[in-house]
């Protein structure tokens, strides 16, 4: 079965004792004009979401209200071209995980 987009989860690390769990849910896995982005933690936290190149340039991006523990929505990527990029997710502005995909 072809895997339809990137599911998973990841511990953000607060501080010395404490981790967040944070997960995601982006798809389709090979984007044409957009993707669909669920980011979840049991806080409501500043999380958000870039588009990169490769060599780490921003093309893209949402944002999410700082007040929702469920962020959903959409990014566009219909004005990029065919190739390798990365979606990075982001707390408080920090790139804390990435994910590479191939936009068709």
């Amino acid at each position: 079965m072809a895997k339809k987009g990137y599911f998973g989860f990841f511990e953000y690390k607060a501080d010395e004792i404490h981790s967040i769990n944070v997960n995601y849910a982006i798809e389709p896995k090979e984007p044409t004009t957009e993707a669909t982005v669920m980011l979840h933690t049991p806080y409501s936290n500043p999380l958000s979401l870039i588009v990169t190149t490769p060599q780490g340039k921003k093309v893209a991006e949402i944002t999410f209200s700082r007040d929702e523990y469920i962020k959903e929505g959409t990014v566009d990527v219909s004005g990029l071209k065919a190739g390798k990029y990365v979606y990075v997710i982001q707390w408080d502005g920090e790139s804390v995980y990435e994910i590479p995909f191939e936009k068709k």
